[in-house]
């Protein structure tokens, strides 16, 4: 079982498919399969951004922890993503907001070679609850700083301590 996994994908609209296809695989090897159908609809439109508007290397960042997933994707980018105001007549846009209501939370941060954004799944693992919880970090106003293990290149595998 790989508490980190990073899978580059082709900047090209079947990729989706194929996000899709490799964190359900994931999803089942580290015990996370009651979250395979929220994951499946986050990983599907961030791999949509990252392809239809920004351009490579794009890459799938998945990692596991006591409390959930996050799932991750970074591109070539410098341009944060951002919620457009809704517009039911909108042909396109819903993307985000559709994330931002599936995930406990979600975020973009830019680094030098592009960004990453990133969207958690947690679970109220003492109820039994298969409904999305908002996470209880640490109280601080700074962001948590576990995912950054994406940055090191060739990682494929790393241990991501519980808090």
């Amino acid at each position: 079982m790989s508490t980190y996994l990073r899978v580059p994908l082709a900047s090209d609209p079947a990729s989706v498919r194929r996000a899709r296809e490799v964190v359900r695989s994931w999803l089942a090897d580290v015990g996370r399969s009651n979250t395979e159908h929220v994951a499946a609809q986050i990983v599907t439109e961030l791999t949509t951004n990252a392809v239809m508007h920004a351009h490579g290397p794009v890459v799938l960042h998945l990692w596991c922890r006591r409390d959930g997933v996050r799932i991750g994707m970074s591109d070539g980018s410098t341009e944060v993503p951002t919620l457009t105001p809704e517009d039911p007549a909108a042909t396109a846009g819903r993307g985000l907001r559709l994330v931002d209501r599936l995930a406990s939370r979600w975020d973009s941060e830019v680094h030098e070679r592009g960004k990453i954004t990133w969207a958690e799944i947690t679970h109220d693992v003492e109820a039994g609850a298969h409904a999305v919880t908002l996470p209880v970090v640490d109280g601080s106003a700074r962001p948590a700083r576990w995912h950054l293990g994406w940055r090191g290149e060739g990682a494929r595998r790393t241990r991501i301590p519980d808090r």
